[in-house]
Parts: C-alpha cells; structure tokens; sequence
C-alpha cells in the first residue's frame, strides 16, 4: 500500500561565531605604569610581560614584542598543555631584562596573533 504522507527531510546546521581578543600588561621591575618610579642608573631592570587570551578561542602564533631595540622578550611559563596556542583560559608570561640609563625612559609591549580563520569540520 503506497501513502499520500508527503515526505519531508531535516538537516540542521551549526557555527560558532568567532571573536578573538588579546591583552598584555607591561611591568617596570613590578611597577605597572608608574611614571614616579624611580632606578638609580646602572641598576637592573627587569620588564615581564603577561598576556591574556580575551577572546573566545584558542591563539596560535603568539609574539611579544617591544619597542625598544635591544630589549627582546622571552616566554618564560604559562602553556599549561604545552600546545603552543594562547588558550582563553591561559596567560603566558614573557621577561626581558636591561640596565637602567639616565633620563626618562619608555617602552612599550606589544603581543600579537594571527586572526583565526573560520574553517568547516565534518562529522
């Protein structure tokens, strides 16, 4: 016996709405923009740079870097596992280490990453 049921078909789909975001803070031997703080010269500075995933996927790629020729960061810690990816709920911690000089002195930490791309996965 054939039916007159008309035959119907459904098929969801999904996305995740991607929106990276990244932050770094920048401390002077422990002192977080503090034009009042004050090294005698000569004396060691050391800047850590801490970085946060803000967003909501994971980050590959990452660089910290600064503006000042001569003062190169290095990871120190944070890749809980070791995946090489900033994930959003990890910070890293990067260091850079210099001598204090005579005047006003500035610098600036920057970190970057590439922009994930939306791709497809089949299930």
């Amino acid at each position: 016996m054939i039916s007159n049921a008309p035959l119907t078909h459904s098929n969801p789909d999904h996305y995740f709405g991607v929106q990276p975001g990244i932050r770094i803070v920048k401390t002077t031997n422990g002192h977080d923009s503090d034009p009042d703080y004050k090294l005698p010269v000569g004396s060691p500075v050391t800047w850590m740079y801490t970085v946060t995933n803000t967003g909501n996927v994971a980050l590959a790629g990452i660089q910290v870097t600064d503006n000042r020729p001569g003062v190169v960061p290095a990871y120190q810690s944070g890749d809980v596992n070791n995946n090489g990816q900033l994930d959003v709920t990890e910070t890293w911690i990067y260091r850079a280490t210099g001598t204090a000089i005579a005047g006003a002195y500035t610098n600036i930490g920057t970190a970057t990453g590439p922009t994930p791309r939306g791709r497809c996965s089949r299930r």
